[in-house]
């Protein structure tokens, strides 16, 4: 898995590539598929099939499970932002990157030195996103001491799979029409869902519950 997932990033390598998807497709039946989706979402953007990105990416934001990572749900949010660019929904990249920072809270790095270069236009164009890019922290002597690892905060009244689903769903920029059409539900279902998430964080709006959520190491 690590030599795919090194050479899938790899834009002059169509043929490997191509390779490498067969892989990936075959992880995506299986329980693994919202770790390996971001790979296969690079790999099909750089055949310049957006339709399969995004369905890729949609593999981890409309996942029901709660073991999604913060570090796979970051990656899953830059390769929708590389999507939207790449479509040239330039405005729409742009607010996914927000969305990212906010779910990364600079904790995590690492997908963002990775993807840095493949937003180097974008990041030139707007400073006010650039200045806000995570930045890998300073090489020091001393080895830095790894924290403990944070379980998810209780709530008083948990949140239910499918509105851990709808949650992932609301750091993308997706609308409330968007996300029910995706889920196969009514807007109104949706709706009700939303209005429960909000309740249960609690929060008051969109944004709001991404935080909190993030917080609560719920995502």
């Amino acid at each position: 898995m690590a030599r795919v997932l090194a050479v899938i990033d790899g834009e002059h390598y169509p043929p490997v590539v191509r390779d490498a998807l067969a892989g990936l497709d075959h992880d995506r039946r299986t329980e693994f598929a919202p770790v390996t989706a971001p790979a296969a979402a690079r790999a099909h953007l750089a055949l310049n099939d957006l339709r399969s990105a995004r369905d890729c990416v949609r593999d981890v934001l409309a996942s029901p499970s709660a073991q999604v990572s913060r570090y796979t749900l970051v990656d899953a949010l830059l390769c929708d932002a590389r999507i939207a660019e790449a479509d040239g929904e330039e405005g729409q990249a742009l607010e996914i990157l927000v969305r990212a920072f906010d779910v990364a809270r600079g904790e995590v790095v690492l997908p963002f030195r990775c993807a840095r270069d493949k937003f180097a236009g974008l990041l030139s164009r707007h400073d006010d996103v650039a200045s806000q890019w995570p930045a890998a922290p300073d090489a020091v002597a001393a080895p830095v001491p790894v924290p403990a690892q944070r379980l998810p905060r209780d709530l008083p009244e948990p949140l239910t799979p499918r509105e851990l689903t709808i949650l992932r769903l609301l750091a993308t920029t997706m609308s409330t029409g968007e996300i029910a059409a995706e889920l196969c539900l009514s807007v109104n279902t949706v709706k009700t869902h939303l209005a429960s998430i909000y309740r249960k964080l609690p929060a008051s709006r969109r944004r709001e519950a991404v935080l909190r959520a993030r917080d609560l190491e719920l995502m």
